[in-house]
C-alpha cells in the first residue's frame, strides 16, 4: 500500500510542476494563426508559394513537444 502512495504522491507532484503547455486551448490556437499569418505575408513579399504555411505551425508544435505520437497528434491539430 506504501508504494502505491509514493507513486500516487509522485504522479501528484509532477503534474504540479508540468508547466502548461503553450499549444492547449486557445493559445496553441492563437499561436497557429499568428505563425500562419508571419508565413503568408512573408510569401507574398517573397512572391513564393503560400502552400508551405498550413504545415508550420504542426512544425512549431512538433519542435517544441518531440516526434511521440500523442505530441504529433496533439500538434496536427493546429495544422488543420
Amino acid at each position: 500500500m506504501g508504494a502505491l502512495m509514493s507513486v500516487i504522491i509522485g504522479l501528484l507532484v509532477a503534474a504540479l510542476t508540468t508547466p502548461p503547455d503553450p499549444w492547449a486551448s486557445e493559445s496553441g490556437t492563437a499561436r497557429a494563426k499568428a505563425i500562419i499569418e508571419s508565413c503568408l505575408s512573408e510569401a507574398d513579399s517573397a512572391l513564393s508559394g503560400r502552400q508551405v504555411c498550413a504545415s508550420r505551425p504542426f512544425e512549431a508544435c512538433e519542435n517544441e513537444h518531440g516526434t511521440s505520437q500523442r505530441q504529433m497528434n496533439d500538434c496536427a491539430t493546429f495544422s488543420r
